[in-house]
C-alpha cells in the first residue's frame, strides 16, 4: 500500500493528529526555564496492531528526569472504505514509571534515543475503564545519522489485559522527539 492510501486510510490525509497539549504539561509548573539534566520528549504518532487492521492515534509530551511525567491522548479505531471510522477506545494516558531511557546521541538541541515506560490509560468512550500498558518511544534523527537499532521511529504501544500490542507503521506516520532540558522545570 503507498504512503498516501495509507494516510486516507487511516483519515490523517488531511487531518491533524490531535493531543494533549505541550503548554499543558508545561504549565502544570511555574517556571519557564530549561531544566537542567532533564530531557524532554514529544510525539504524535499513528500504531498499528500486530494481530488485525486497527490502528492507534497516540500522541504524548513530558519530561525524564529522575524518573517521567507526563501524558498524551490516544485513539484505536478500524480503518474501513469511508471515516468515521469506528472507534474501539479513545482517551488519555499518564506516565507511571521509567523503565529505561538510553540515548545515543545529539544533533543540536534534539536527543535520538529509545524510552520504555509504565503507563495508565483512562478509556473515555464508548466505554470507561483503566488499564496498565507499556509505551515504548523511538527517536531516530536521520540528518545527523542516528539511528537507534530499534526499528522504525515510533511508539509501541501494549496494552497485556486486553491482548494488544501496537508498533511503528511503515513507514513511519508521525513524528518522536526527545530534547536537551525541558521547558516547565
Amino acid at each position: 500500500m503507498k504512503r498516501r492510501e495509507f494516510l486516507k486510510k487511516a483519515g490523517l490525509g488531511s487531518a491533524a493528529i490531535g493531543g494533549l497539549s505541550a503548554l499543558e504539561v508545561m504549565s502544570s509548573t511555574p517556571a519557564w526555564a530549561v531544566s537542567p539534566g532533564s530531557h524532554g520528549f514529544f510525539f504524535q504518532v499513528v500504531s498499528h496492531s500486530t494481530t488485525s487492521s486497527d490502528l492507534v492515534i497516540i500522541s504524548g509530551c513530558g519530561r525524564i528526569k529522575n524518573g517521567v511525567k507526563g501524558g498524551g491522548s490516544f485513539t484505536h479505531f478500524v480503518p474501513g472504505a469511508v471515516p468515521p471510522f469506528p472507534i474501539v477506545a479513545t482517551g488519555h494516558w499518564q506516565a507511571e514509571q521509567l523503565t529505561s531511557f538510553e540515548t545515543i546521541g545529539s544533533y543540536g538541541e534534539l536527543v535520538a534515543g529509545v524510552a520504555e515506560m509504565e503507563i495508565v490509560a483512562d478509556i473515555t468512550a464508548p466505554f470507561t475503564d483503566r488499564t496498565e500498558a507499556t509505551l515504548k518511544i523511538v527517536c531516530n534523527i536521520g540528518p545527523a545519522g542516528l539511528v537507534t537499532g530499534e526499528g522504525e521511529e515510533g511508539v509501541t504501544l501494549s496494552v497485556p489485559e486486553a491482548g494488544l500490542t501496537f508498533v511503528p507503521s511503515s513507514p513511519p506516520m508521525g513524528l518522536t522527539i526527545f530534547t536537551m532540558g525541558f521547558f516547565g522545570g
